[in-house]
């Protein structure tokens, strides 16, 4: 429930350092979230930048994401998602924040499935943008989409990367995955990513 904002919000936090305890790290971290008062983005934005346990930096950006319609929060988290030190909470900040952004693509998760500097980060906004695409039907949206999403599967330089693309292209309507699938296999240099490509027309076939 909610808490006396002055006192609760310092008690709070000088808990979360101090104990090893995930039940008990979480629900502080979610007792933070709870809290009505302005400090709680940027206490929560601390914790996910600071805490030395993966798990409570991931369990503060998720927190984060309750107060989605704070642009501050949401400001922290793109920040999160574009140049926190660790993968894990990379993604969990870009799941976050596609959770939130449900019938557009958002330009932090466009960038970074090009520019992630990891492979997982790059799959994490490939997917992220795969979940999307289903549920938009603005054209233009959708090019931005096949855009990034081909640009992924013929440029990136992870072989890996490029062939789980093909999962959102997959994603994109009918006609238009068809017309991108067939893409692949008439222009990849790659005699796998074709082959991945192959399958998934067939299985559309069916």
């Amino acid at each position: 429930g909610d808490h006396p904002a002055p006192r609760a919000l310092p008690a709070l936090e000088s808990t979360i350092p101090t104990t090893d305890d995930h039940d008990v790290l979480g629900e502080a971290v979610e007792a933070v979230g709870d809290i009505d008062d302005p400090r709680v983005v940027d206490a929560l934005t601390r914790i996910a930048w600071e805490h030395h346990d993966v798990n409570v930096q991931k369990e503060a950006v998720e927190t984060l994401g309750d107060r989605h319609e704070d642009a501050g929060a949401m400001a922290a988290l793109e920040r999160i998602a574009q140049q926190h030190e660790r993968d894990e909470v990379q993604a969990e900040a870009i799941e976050t924040i596609a959770d939130h952004s449900e019938q557009s693509l958002h330009p932090v998760i466009l960038e970074l499935a090009a520019t992630g500097r990891s492979a997982r980060i790059r799959r994490e906004a490939l997917e992220s943008i795969g979940d999307s695409v289903e549920k938009i039907s603005d054209a233009t949206v959708l090019d931005r989409a096949q855009q990034v999403i081909e640009r992924a599967i013929f440029d990136d330089p992870d072989r890996a990367v490029q062939i789980e693309a093909l999962d959102p292209l997959d994603k994109l309507p009918d006609e238009r995955a068809l017309r991108a699938l067939r893409d692949v296999i008439a222009r990849h240099p790659d005699a796998r990513v074709r082959k991945e490509a192959a399958e998934h027309v067939s299985e559309r076939q069916q």
